[in-house]
């Protein structure tokens, strides 16, 4: 194998389902076993061992952690720790990828040197008079070595509340000199469905929007950064001014509890 794709699972149960069938259908079977996938249920009320589907063509891992709370920079963590190649992607249940991308992925031997940034679209307006769609760059994520992944793993300081890890894994990098290195030929669209000649394949007909507002179907966890700004700018001034000490990771117990390769 010569990627891995990271995600990231919380009581999405349907959305991932859907997620799972769609990659396992539609990308290329020649693509897809040079790619290792590893998904880490953080916790979740919904186990994703309930709803995994028949899959034919992934190559899966699925871990399991006890983590009371938000905790996706301790997933990330364990997933990137836990990665079987030297090339690691993270990606969130809603972001589509399409054979290009993967393709384009492969074709990237990942050195310490560098970060390949990932552009991440939100399509957050559509325009249906002039038929255009707007899209909203964001997002910390992109591919890297596992030697990396593991040296500027996120500060698990910030789970319990959403926001600022990824900001602040990419200041790390910055800060030690790492180059940042945007695949500006390829996007993952961040977007409420897939359609492939013209017919709906993502999410399932059930599922036709995505909940902004919260973490996809968690109503119990909100998007307010708040609570994490002050730790952010109090760790970035410890960065700055060189007192800065990574945080212990995996706070959490966690098991393997499916691999089909």
């Amino acid at each position: 194998m010569k990627l891995d794709i990271i995600y990231t699972y919380f009581n999405q149960k349907e959305y991932t389902r859907e997620m799972l069938l769609y990659v396992d259908k539609y990308i290329d079977k020649d693509l897809l076993k040079d790619v290792a996938f590893t998904i880490v249920d953080d916790n979740s009320e919904y186990p994703l061992m309930d709803y995994l589907p028949d899959l034919n063509n992934l190559n899966l891992k699925i871990y399991r952690t006890d983590f009371d709370g938000y905790n996706i920079a301790g997933a990330v963590n364990l997933g990137c720790i836990k990665a079987e190649t030297n090339s690691v992607v993270c990606l969130d249940m809603d972001m589509i990828i399409y054979n290009n991308f993967v393709k384009r992925l492969l074709s990237i031997t990942p050195t310490d040197e560098y970060h390949h940034r990932l552009y991440l679209e939100r399509a957050h307006k559509v325009d249906f008079v002039l038929g255009k769609i707007y899209y909203k760059l964001c997002g910390w994520h992109g591919l890297t070595t596992k030697a990396n992944r593991i040296k500027y793993l996120h500060d698990e300081r910030f789970s319990g509340n959403w926001g600022y890890h990824g900001v602040f894994m990419r200041d790390c990098m910055r800060h030690d000199g790492i180059k940042e290195l945007p695949i500006h030929d390829q996007r993952v669209i961040m977007s409420p469905r897939v359609y492939l000649n013209k017919e709906l394949v993502f999410p399932a007909s059930g599922l036709e929007y995505r909940k902004h507002r919260t973490a996809g179907e968690t109503p119990d966890l909100t998007r307010k950064k708040d609570a994490n700004k002050p730790l952010y700018d109090k760790l970035l001034k410890q960065l700055n001014d060189g007192t800065y000490k990574p945080y212990k990771a995996l706070n959490f117990n966690y098991e393997l509890i499916y691999k089909n390769f």
